[in-house]
């Protein structure tokens, strides 16, 4: 009688564990998904208010220089205006671009997350299989 339920105890504590593990896995995974999905939002509202600011300093330079009598189409101004922009395309995308690794990377660190809770929960399982098989198997039944 005792036997069947020690059997039963622990079995029943070796999957309540296992499934505890998992669980966390898949909520390691969510949380991770949900802060890259995070990270994408706020790396589009961080370009778009600086594609706003960037605009604004090119059209306040167009109109400092018209307001100075410079015109349009004059060569210094026109490269001036060219390399800002260059320079500011080239601030947007290095934004575009490390908002892409630091999503890539959450996700990557969720799914290492989930892998390593699986791998537990199976621990887990092993661990208790090899409980069960000590607690019935007599002692040197095995061993030749």
């Amino acid at each position: 009688m005792f036997g069947m339920i020690a059997t039963g105890i622990i079995a029943a504590t070796t999957l309540v564990g296992a499934k505890k593990q998992k669980d966390a896995g898949d909520d390691a995974q969510a949380l991770a998904d949900a802060n890259a999905r995070n990270t994408a939002a706020e790396t589009e509202e961080m370009i778009k208010r600086t594609e706003a600011d960037q605009q604004q300093t090119m059209d306040l330079a167009r109109a400092m220089s018209a307001g100075s009598g410079i015109k349009s189409g004059a060569g210094s101004f026109d490269t001036y205006m060219t390399e800002m922009q260059s320079t500011f395309d080239s601030d947007v995308d290095w934004m575009r671009k490390s908002g892409a690794s630091q999503e890539s990377i959450q996700r990557a660190e969720g799914s290492l997350a989930k892998k390593q809770s699986t791998a537990n929960a199976w621990g887990t399982v092993a661990q208790g299989t090899s409980s069960l098989l000590n607690f019935w198997t007599p002692k040197g039944k095995l061993k030749k």
